[in-house]
Formats: structure tokens, C-alpha cells, sequence
């Protein structure tokens, strides 16, 4: 049987996530990553073959983080649309706080990664995917409660609602007054419980 390796895997992928958001991924050396890590080159090869290997492993990591948070403001909350609204109250109080998971390695993904790098982008493509599906099963869930219009198409509603997603984040670096960004939330989601009632 192989030697076990004597590291925590979570811990390196926590660092190595840092040092992408930081860097970039181009710009991230394997060096810049033993250093943030602590991993020998050796080790670091054995458990993840190279650089992009580490990366997509990041990016699956931060993905489950994600639909995980989605997770849990379902179970806090009765209303399918309420989930949703706490999840972007959430991630703009990630951002505002400065918390780890204040940055969205997916949305730098698809600005950085080089169009050379095909499977990568293609990953990260399929990674937004099955956040917008969970955003896409909530929103049916609210259509179902009449909590939302049941004639407008939840497929296009995901897509809406994930690309304000990626523009809150924004307003909420640019802004670090909360109510700011609260109140931007909180008009969007009575748009969409208004529109149960028309």
C-alpha cells in the first residue's frame, strides 16, 4: 500500500484558494503555492498531478461551499423565495465582512482563465451550472407555493437572479455601507413577490 500523504486536504485546497484569488490563476506559480501551503513540489504533484488539477479541485470545493450555504438558508426558512433572498444577504455580508468566502473564485474563473485552457473553462462553466439548477429548483419550489408568478419561466428566472447575484457582489465591494446593498436585495425580491399577485 501507498505512503498516506501527512497533510490535510481541505487545509491545502483553503490556502491554494487564496493564493488563485490573490494571483489569478496565470499568475500563480507552483512555488507561490508550496509556499502558502507548506507542500513539498513533490507532494504537491503526487496529490493533484499539477497546477490546473489543484484548481479544479478548488473549484469544486468553493461550488459544494456554495450550494451548501443555498442548502442551509432552506432549512432556516419556510418560504422557497426567503431561501434565496438570505443566500444573497449571505454572500454580500461575506463580502462586507471580509470573510473567506467574501470572493467568487468563479465569476474571476471566467474573466481569467485563458481561452486556451478549454477544459478548464469548460469546468467552471458546468460549475455555475449546478448553482443556477439549485437556484432553478427554488424557484419552481416558490412557484409551486404561489409565492412567485407560475407563469413566468423559472429557467430564465435563474438565470436572472444569478446574474444579479454576480452584480451584487460587485456593488458590495464597491460599497461598504451594508444597508446600501441591503436595500438593493430587498427591492429585488419584492419585485418577484410582487409578481405573484399580478
Amino acid at each position: 500500500m501507498g505512503r498516506q500523504p501527512s497533510f490535510e486536504r481541505k487545509d491545502i485546497i483553503d490556502k491554494a484558494s487564496q493564493v488563485f484569488l490573490r494571483n489569478g490563476f496565470q499568475r500563480t506559480t507552483i512555488k507561490d503555492i508550496t509556499n502558502a501551503t507548506g507542500l513539498q513540489p513533490g507532494s504537491l504533484y503526487s496529490a493533484f498531478e499539477n497546477k490546473s488539477g489543484l484548481y479544479t479541485e478548488v473549484i469544486e470545493y468553493y461550488t459544494k461551499r456554495q450550494i451548501t450555504f443555498l442548502d442551509a438558508c432552506e432549512e432556516q426558512n419556510d418560504s422557497s423565495l426567503g431561501a434565496l433572498k438570505a443566500f444573497f444577504k449571505l454572500t454580500s455580508s461575506n463580502i462586507i465582512n471580509h470573510t473567506p468566502d467574501a470572493h467568487c473564485l468563479l465569476v474571476y474563473g471566467v474573466f481569467e482563465i485563458p481561452k486556451r485552457e478549454k477544459n478548464l473553462r469548460y469546468y467552471i462553466q458546468l460549475k455555475l451550472q449546478e448553482i443556477e439548477s439549485h437556484v432553478y429548483a427554488l424557484l419552481a419550489k416558490a412557484q409551486e407555493k404561489n409565492e412567485i408568478n407560475c407563469e413566468e419561466n423559472p429557467v430564465e428566472l435563474a438565470r436572472f437572479l444569478m446574474t444579479l447575484l454576480f452584480g451584487h457582489r460587485v456593488l458590495a465591494q464597491l460599497h461598504s455601507n451594508a444597508e446600501t446593498v441591503d436595500n438593493t436585495i430587498e427591492r429585488v425580491f419584492r419585485f418577484l413577490e410582487s409578481s405573484s399577485s399580478n
